[in-house]
C-alpha cells in the first residue's frame, strides 16, 4: 500500500538574510508607536553621551596647565592706545588673570572696552594657547567746551561724547560753545553736527583758521567769532546756506568796513543789505 501524502503543508523556512532584518527593525508585530519611542530612547542616549564627553573635554581644556593666563598680565597685548590710558584696559581683563583662556568671554570683555570713555571701537580674539589680543580706536576729539562758566575744559568727538582734557596735541582745536554735560546726549550730537557744518562752510579760502569760536546754543542761529585785521567780529550765520554766507562775508567784508567804519557783528542771514552793527564802542581786541 502506497504511502499516502500529509494534506499538511511543511512552513516554508525563513531565509537568513530575513531573520536579521527582522531583528534589526523589531519583531514584525510591533506597533509603530513603539519602534517611535525605542529611536527616541536612543537618541537621547547617544545625546546624553555626547554631552558628557563635551563636558569632560571642556573641563580638560579648563585644568590644562597650557591654556592657563600668567597671573602677571603678561598674556594680554594691546594695540592702537595712543593717548589713552592703557592701564584702563588692562584693569578689565584683571579677573582673567590665571584663569583658562578657555574661560575667557571676549563678548562681555569687548563690552566693558566700549564703556571706557575714550574707547571709540575695540576688538578681543584668543590667541591660543594663552594669549589675548586687544585692538582699540580711539575716540577722536574734533572741538574744545568749555564747561561751568570757563572753569573747566572738556574736549568733544563727532558721537557728542565729552572726554576728559588732554594737552597733548590737542590745544589747536577750535571752541564750542553752548554745550553743557548736563544736556543729554541727542541735544549734544544735534550741536556736534551744526559745528561740524559751519567749520566746513568755513574751508573757503581758509577761513576757518581765522575762526576762535563757534556757539551752538541755539540751533537756528550759529555764531562765529573770527579774527580780521587784528579784530574778532562775530557772523550770525543761521543753520543754511552757510558756504554761502561765509563767502558773501569774504566778499563784502573790506567794503562793508570802508562805508561804515570798524563793526563788531554782521547778520549774513539778512540778504540784499548791508547787514553789520556798528563797534560804536571802539576796537575790540583780539
Amino acid at each position: 500500500m502506497k504511502n499516502q501524502v500529509s494534506s499538511k503543508a511543511k512552513p516554508a523556512k525563513t531565509s537568513r538574510l530575513s531573520q536579521v532584518l527582522l531583528a534589526a527593525r523589531g519583531d514584525s508585530g510591533s506597533q509603530p508607536g513603539a519602534r517611535y519611542k525605542r529611536a527616541v530612547l536612543l537618541s537621547g542616549f547617544l545625546l546624553a553621551v555626547l554631552g558628557v564627553s563635551w563636558w569632560q573635554a571642556q573641563e580638560a581644556v579648563l585644568r590644562a596647565a597650557v591654556f592657563r593666563l600668567s597671573p602677571d598680565g603678561s598674556w594680554l597685548t594691546v594695540d592702537g592706545v595712543e593717548t589713552g590710558d592703557e592701564s584702563e584696559v588692562a584693569a578689565v581683563f584683571e579677573p582673567d588673570n590665571g584663569q583658562s583662556l578657555a574661560s575667557v568671554d571676549v563678548a562681555e570683555r569687548r563690552q566693558q572696552l566700549l564703556a571706557i570713555q575714550w574707547v571709540k571701537e575695540a576688538r578681543v580674539s584668543k590667541v591660543w594657547p594663552n594669549t589675548v589680543r586687544v585692538a582699540v580706536r580711539e575716540r577722536a576729539p574734533m572741538a574744545l567746551v568749555p564747561l561751568a562758566g570757563g572753569e573747566a575744559v572738556r574736549m568733544i568727538d563727532a558721537d557728542g561724547i565729552l572726554l576728559e582734557y588732554r594737552s597733548s596735541g590737542n590745544d589747536g582745536l577750535p571752541i564750542m560753545t553752548g554745550v553743557d554735560a548736563e544736556m543729554d546726549l541727542r541735544a549734544r550730537q544735534d550741536r556736534v553736527k551744526l559745528f561740524m557744518a559751519v567749520m566746513d562752510a568755513c574751508s573757503v579760502q581758509r577761513f576757518s583758521e581765522r575762526v576762535s569760536e563757534i556757539n551752538v546754543a541755539d540751533l537756528e542761529n550759529a555764531l562765529v567769532l573770527a579774527k580780521h585785521e587784528g579784530r574778532l567780529v562775530r557772523l550770525e550765520m543761521g543753520n543754511d546756506h552757510l558756504r554761502h554766507r561765509v563767502e558773501m562775508f569774504l566778499n563784502g567784508v573790506d567794503s562793508w568796513q570802508s562805508a561804515l567804519g570798524p563793526f563788531k557783528s554782521v547778520n549774513l542771514r539778512l540778504e540784499g543789505q548791508i547787514p553789520v552793527v556798528l563797534d560804536i564802542g571802539g576796537d575790540r581786541p583780539s
